[in-house]
């Protein structure tokens, strides 16, 4: 029993050094220099035979969300056996940079602990650092670290809710039009998102739970390969003429993306429409003339047709993993993000839980996170306190 109350005070020191962490990726940013990712990621497995009880011991019965999840999970240890031997041991350096998507798995596992000692002191006073973090959060650009700090450091803030939300909205709105002018797109949903869930938080909720069916999931396949394959004529007239192609009319940032999303989608869907690339193998070929403009971005890069990403979760997840896995892991988004919504109808108290993931969620949409060794982790961290979260409340959907 003692060695018990030991164990459960040493960590609780977790949360001061876990608060100063992020403050200082707030303040000054240390994303490339202190391995967030591979912290989370071992902590994780650490964790995992602890947490991998509780997640499939918690009913008699399977749960949609357990379904899911352990249908991803096999599927991305299927993907990861599917590599090749001669690729590793061609350049194990190119094939793990191709992996932070699959082995930053196991950070859910730490999601579900920091959920846990975050609700041993729900009704206790916050510590200074979540007040601090909640604080220094609102001005949390366009980096996840301080977004994923905002989720934990808004606990400390709950009281003030309706005062910090006006905050975060003018401060979103203020960065967008002035200081981060180059992800205007990221910081204007994101301060959308904030003043409409601040505002009409229940029309939020039911918009959103009605968007929240399996038929979203075909439709957004469809809509994204069918408009792939119908751009693909013009894919083919850029890469031979060039950015003039688009006039000056759309920046070349946007320009660059899109067309890099065209070639990886209808790439994909010509070589392996169901199962995808996979791990382990280059985005693209680098002698193709298709990809030069690709290339042109970071020249000098020998590694870059297994570093660079698409900047986008939906490609990514179709491009690596085809078909079969964007249905798996988009569905299992779905049951989680359905059961938080039956959650945030009856209390307000986890609103800085779903509002951060979601906020993640969407900076994947048109950035670098769901695929890179810099914000993986932090991605699965806060889909494993959404898991624990629908588990406090018991709103499972069963599969009788």
């Amino acid at each position: 029993m003692k060695n018990s109350l030991q164990f459960r005070s040493k960590s609780h020191l977790v949360f001061p050094l876990l608060y100063l962490y992020f403050l200082l990726h707030v303040v000054i940013g240390l994303e490339r220099t202190l391995y967030a990712n591979e912290f989370f990621t071992i902590v994780g497995l650490i964790l995992s035979p602890i947490y991998v009880q509780r997640i499939y011991g918690f009913k008699q019965y399977i749960t949609r969300i357990q379904l899911s999840l352990t249908l991803l999970t096999l599927y991305i240890f299927l993907q990861l056996a599917g590599m090749s031997v001669r690729d590793i041991s061609r350049n194990p350096y190119e094939v793990f940079r191709t992996l932070p998507f699959a082995y930053s798995f196991s950070c859910i596992f730490f999601g579900f602990y920091i959920f846990e000692k975050m609700e041993e002191r729900r009704l206790k006073k916050p510590y200074i650092f979540e007040r601090i973090l909640g604080i220094a959060s609102i001005f949390l650009g366009n980096k996840l670290s301080p977004t994923f700090a905002a989720i934990i450091g808004m606990r400390g803030l709950r009281h003030y809710k309706s005062i910090v939300s006006l905050i975060l909205i003018f401060g979103a709105i203020f960065k967008t039009v002035f200081v981060y002018p180059d992800t205007k797109v990221t910081a204007a949903l994101i301060a959308l998102i904030f003043i409409f869930f601040s505002f009409y938080r229940n029309l939020f909720l039911k918009i959103l739970d009605g968007l929240s069916s399996i038929k979203s999931i075909f439709f957004v396949l469809v809509i994204i390969v069918l408009s792939s394959i119908l751009l693909k004529t013009k894919y083919q007239q850029f890469y031979s003429v060039g950015y003039e192609f688009f006039g000056n009319t759309i920046d070349v940032n946007t320009i660059w993306r899109g067309m890099f999303w065209v070639y990886s989608i209808t790439r994909t869907v010509s070589e392996n429409f169901l199962f995808g690339i996979g791990f382990g193998t280059p985005l693209f070929d680098a002698n193709d003339p298709q990809v030069q403009f690709v290339i042109m971005s970071s020249p000098a890069d020998e590694h870059l047709p297994y570093t660079l990403s698409v900047h986008n979760a939906l490609v990514y997840i179709f491009t690596r993993l085809g078909a079969v896995g964007f249905i798996i892991f988009f569905w299992f988004l779905l049951e989680l993000f359905r059961s938080a919504f039956k959650i945030l109808k009856r209390t307000g108290d986890f609103d800085y839980i779903y509002i951060g993931t979601l906020s993640i969620i969407i900076s994947a949409l048109f950035n670098v996170v769901v695929e890179t060794p810099l914000f993986a982790g932090i991605f699965w961290t806060s889909i494993g306190m959404m898991i624990a979260l629908t588990y406090k409340f018991s709103t499972l959907s069963a599969i009788r």
